[in-house]
């Protein structure tokens, strides 16, 4: 999930690193506490911790970018990270901690597994981290709901058994599994229900295991829809159980070409829309004499993706971003060579006033697209060349 370039690659990118972590942590459990091999290594004891803060925010990351389109992280995205960075700075001083004193939490835990529950804190009780974990944990998933029903109002209202073909529905539904299953374990803890607690706590743990071994199942024998691969859609064709292609009927087809039509229509009036913005911007703002410009800065102010963005630089002019900026900024400067703007400034202030950073820069861009100099342009302007 975390490195296929399928379809669905940048959504299934975040939820690869948030199962991921889920898997290594059953992984870290199985090997250090059943397999005991903690003893031998008692001083990774607590060394995974900080990770488990990094599954929420990643499953997050998957349904807002699968919601909204976007790709990878966003500019203050760093925030969902400070949990996982305090428990880790916290834990430094249990780190420090001789390999001795490790080794005796590490054999108190395996003669009884609910102690890792409580030993091996840092500057904050290790217990806390649990608790407060799980609580981020429900946080995240209400907000993913809210947010998943602010752009789809209808989309509890939609399961039914296409739900089963929905990745998204089904990556939500089987990740609420897991995070109320926790959040009933932590909840347990809190009320005592005599001998039945730990045995309560107990199924609570399997079903959230269950959880995350379904996500597992599917990631590994449904590609076809946790890749987001469609036959019908994309080919116009579908698959028998047997395997064997069949066609569509004409109704369906009709259908397709019917979506598809209304997408490249969507798409068009989107491009045409950021086209406007951009020209706009270009020719009537000249931001192109802002230094620091980018491709990214202008998408922001456009409400556009980089790549939006670059697509329709391209439509609208033929060329990419980095040349129409600098060939507007030459096409400027020779404007104010041409209206006098030399008589009184130097070369230097004129490379800085149509937004190059450094006389080298504006002399190679002028020399490319004028095949001469700034100064050499000058002089055959004066000698009206």
């Amino acid at each position: 999930m975390i490195v296929n370039k399928g379809k669905g690659h940048y959504p299934n990118t975040m939820l690869g690193w948030s199962l991921l972590m889920y898997n290594l942590f059953i992984l870290t459990y199985f090997l250090w506490i059943e397999a005991e091999y903690i003893l031998d290594m008692p001083h990774l004891l607590r060394s995974y911790s900080p990770f488990m803060y990094l599954c929420a925010p990643f499953f997050y990351f998957y349904v807002r970018n699968s919601a909204k389109g976007l790709r990878g992280l966003q500019t203050l995205d760093w925030i969902h990270f400070i949990p996982a960075l305090i428990h880790f700075l916290e834990l430094i001083p249990f780190y420090l901690l001789p390999t001795e004193v490790k080794l005796e939490m590490a054999q108190a835990i395996i003669a009884s597994p609910d102690q890792i529950n409580y030993l091996g804190s840092g500057l904050i009780p290790i217990s806390f981290h649990y608790s407060f974990r799980i609580f981020l944990q429900t946080l995240y998933y209400i907000y993913c709901i809210h947010l998943v029903l602010q752009i789809k109002p209808d989309f509890f209202q939609r399961f039914n058994m296409d739900t089963l073909k929905d990745w998204l529905s089904i990556a939500i539904f089987l990740m609420g599994w897991i995070v109320f299953s926790n959040l009933l374990y932590v909840l347990l803890g809190y009320f005592n229900f005599g001998g039945n607690t730990f045995f309560l706590g107990q199924i609570t743990i399997h079903i959230s295991l269950i959880g995350i071994l379904v996500l597992n199942i599917y990631v590994n024998f449904k590609p076809e829809i946790v890749y987001q691969f469609d036959p019908q859609k994309d080919f116009g064709s579908k698959q028998n159980e047997e395997g064997q292609t069949i066609s569509l009927g004409q109704q369906d087809v009709t259908k397709h070409h019917a979506e598809v039509e209304k997408n490249e229509q969507l798409v068009a009036k989107t491009e045409n829309k950021t086209i406007e913005a951009l020209k706009y911007l270009l020719e009537n703002e000249k931001i192109f004499q802002e230094k620091s410009l980018n491709l990214r800065d202008m998408s922001d102010r456009i409400g556009s993706s980089p790549k939006t963005l670059s697509t329709c630089i391209k439509l609208a002019y033929g060329k990419g971003f980095n040349e129409i900026v600098n060939e507007m900024r030459i096409t400027y400067a020779i404007d104010k060579i041409e209206n006098g703007y030399l008589d009184d400034f130097t070369l230097e202030a004129l490379g800085e006033e149509v937004g190059f950073n450094s006389r080298t820069t504006f002399f190679n861009a002028f020399k490319k697209y004028e095949g001469c100099s700034p100064s050499e342009y000058w002089k055959k302007f004066q000698n009206g060349a």
